[in-house]
């Protein structure tokens, strides 16, 4: 039965914030076996996802900032419009919206558009962060032993109803009389 290792789990991390993407992705590098990729604008994680579909073999999970315009930047956009985009383009990859921005609508908006969850900066994201990747990883796990359990579930009636026609052919042609 198949089981994710964490060399199987790609983190993708969203972020304007240099500083930020820097620090978490040390913190990842540094506490977990996870394979990061850090983008310093939506647009560019779209692309990556585009030109690097990632493997069904693999988790992925994306962070996405919901604040993605910088001075450099107005026109970026923002982390709900990315995450939007990104699941159209591929509904495999798990999100978690993080922000510093207190917004219920902003939440509620982004669970909408298919993230797991949503995380406020602050100084325990790191470890909200790590338990729900964690959690999003087990919830990979359930399914695939779902999905072997139907597989095995399926086989096995198959199984029983080739056995019965044989039983009846054989019935029928006389050979149990």
């Amino acid at each position: 039965m198949k089981r994710f290792k964490e060399e199987n789990v790609y983190i993708y991390l969203v972020d304007d914030n240099e500083m930020f993407l820097k620090v978490l992705e040390n913190k990842f590098k540094n506490s977990t076996n996870y394979f990061v990729q850090t983008f310093s604008s939506g647009e560019a994680f779209l692309d990556n996802i585009l030109s690097y579909p990632p493997s069904k073999k693999t988790v992925c999970v994306a962070i996405i900032d919901y604040n993605l315009t910088t001075l450099e930047n107005v026109d970026a956009k923002d982390g709900l419009k990315i995450l939007k985009t990104a699941k159209e383009i591929n509904s495999d990859i798990e999100f978690i919206m993080l922000s510093a921005e207190q917004n219920p609508d902003v939440a509620t908006t982004a669970l909408e558009y298919g993230a797991k969850t949503f995380i406020s900066k602050n100084d325990n994201s790191f470890v909200r962060l790590e338990n729900n990747i964690k959690w999003i990883i087990s919830q990979r796990i359930l399914d695939v032993r779902k999905k072997h359990n139907r597989c095995s579930q399926k086989l096995f009636l198959a199984s029983i109803i080739i056995v019965l026609i044989i039983i009846s052919i054989f019935y029928f042609k006389g050979f149990f009389s």
